[in-house]
């Protein structure tokens, strides 16, 4: 009886502790899907200054085809729309409410309204 208790605590001590490669290509592959989904989600959201950035240039390649003068833009984008807020002047010195992208592929501003200084 002793002999074969022996024999068991020779055996589990030859056993080797560990994981098994495939368990470890599992747990990699799961990590790398979590790592790429993250990835993707906050590569796509631009921080506030980028969103300045942008428009503001975007602001000024439209303020000067329409003879205005920009004033500033927004750093942020409240409705998720990808347009941000931004100011300009018209000729007659009234203040300009004007939407612009934030985007490079698609420079745009549109006029909202005109306010009085």
């Amino acid at each position: 009886m002793n002999t074969n208790i022996l024999q068991n605590i020779r055996l589990k001590k030859n056993q080797k502790k560990g994981f098994t490669l495939i368990e470890l290509l599992v747990m990699l592959l799961v990590i790398s899907i979590i790592v790429g989904i993250f990835t993707i989600l906050f590569r796509r959201q631009p921080n506030s200054r980028q969103i300045k950035e942008l428009a503001t240039q975007n602001l000024k390649v439209f303020s000067e085809s329409q003879g205005l003068e920009p004033i500033r833009c927004n750093d942020n984008d409240p409705d998720k729309n990808g347009y941000t807020n931004c100011t300009a002047k018209n000729q007659k010195t009234e203040l300009l409410d004007l939407e612009c992208t934030y985007k490079k592929q698609q420079p745009s501003c549109q006029v909202l309204e005109k306010k009085s200084e």
